[in-house]
């Protein structure tokens, strides 16, 4: 009998823990996050801390929209309720008709193109916390 209990117990240990892994996130991962204006914005992981100090961080990756008004979200949440800060953005080119930007405090670097082919963007506002510019971070934008 206690061996049979046993049994049950470690298999019962090892579906919780299968449960608990599959919410655990990595680096690298990537996901899609619906924000204000519905812009769906996609993030990439850039640090994972698995604690509740909300030290997670990810960089926008890209957008499937492209709205006249785009303001870059602080924070982000995954589909596991994890939050994340965003602190960079590699890619938001081809957002054709965004024609105002707002960069928010907390963004420290933009990617090399990373707003290249903006051609309606007319106001564009950057936080002081951003230290770093890539190479044609606007490239090819007409205003």
């Amino acid at each position: 009998m206690n061996l049979l209990m046993n049994k049950r117990l470690i298999t019962f240990g090892l579906a919780i823990m299968a449960v608990v892994q599959s919410y655990a996130q990595s680096i690298g991962e990537q996901f899609q996050y619906s924000g204000d204006g519905g812009m769906n914005l996609i993030y990439q992981i850039t640090k994972w801390s698995n604690s509740s100090n909300g030290d997670n961080q990810v960089c926008v990756i890209g957008t499937d929209k492209t709205p006249v008004e785009a303001t870059i979200p602080t924070e982000v949440i995954d589909r596991y309720n994890n939050h994340y800060k965003v602190t960079s953005i590699f890619r938001f080119s081809y957002a054709v008709n965004t024609q105002k930007l707002t960069i928010p405090e907390g963004i420290t670097s933009i990617g090399e193109g990373a707003f290249g082919r903006l051609d309606k963007l007319e106001t564009l506002s950057l936080p002081v916390s951003l230290s770093e510019i890539g190479k044609g971070a606007f490239g090819y934008c007409k205003n």
